[in-house]
């Protein structure tokens, strides 16, 4: 599996802290993000996540937990009593992009060709501990746009799906 070019991996990237940046503002945290669970339109790499079936609202009010399924996507804290927020969609969206691009979520190692800035930041979003990773999706999203126009200049790449 060689995985997507990381430019494309970076607008997924993009589409999706936007999502999160909204639903996370709303108080809801999906908290099963993974590979086949996100939809991309090659066009305009705009993305559709899926699966909302275990989603929480305002879990830190409630004190809602989630059940764990297991897996290399799934946040530590997840199954484990702890506390679950935007933080753990991080983490999930994370490993979930370090898949992408064709690296092992398991170890967070990646392909020597992607931009060392860019493993570094994913690396970040994937932290064990919840408090070492970033909680808030609005300031990723704004973190990732200065990543991204720091390794390349803005413009469209279509992505080939053959």
């Amino acid at each position: 599996r060689e995985g997507l070019d990381q430019r494309h991996v970076v607008w997924v990237m993009d589409r999706m802290l936007g999502l999160m940046w909204y639903y996370h503002s709303l108080g809801i945290v999906h908290g099963r993000i993974e590979p086949d669970r996100i939809r991309v339109r090659p066009y305009n790499h705009n993305a559709l996540l899926t699966g909302w079936g275990h989603a929480l609202y305002r879990p830190a009010t409630t004190g809602q937990t989630l059940e764990s399924l297991g897996g290399i996507f799934e946040a530590p804290e997840v199954g484990g009593g702890g506390a679950v927020g935007p933080w753990t969609d991080i983490y999930s969206l994370g490993k979930t992009l370090i898949w992408l691009i064709g690296g092992d979520p398991a170890t967070n190692e990646m392909p020597d060709s992607v931009e060392p800035k860019l493993q570094q930041f994913l690396v970040n979003m994937v932290r064990k501990s919840p408090k070492g990773r970033p909680h808030d999706a609005h300031q990723l999203y704004q973190a990732q746009n200065r990543l991204k126009d720091s390794l390349w200049e803005r413009r469209f790449i279509h992505m080939n799906m053959a």
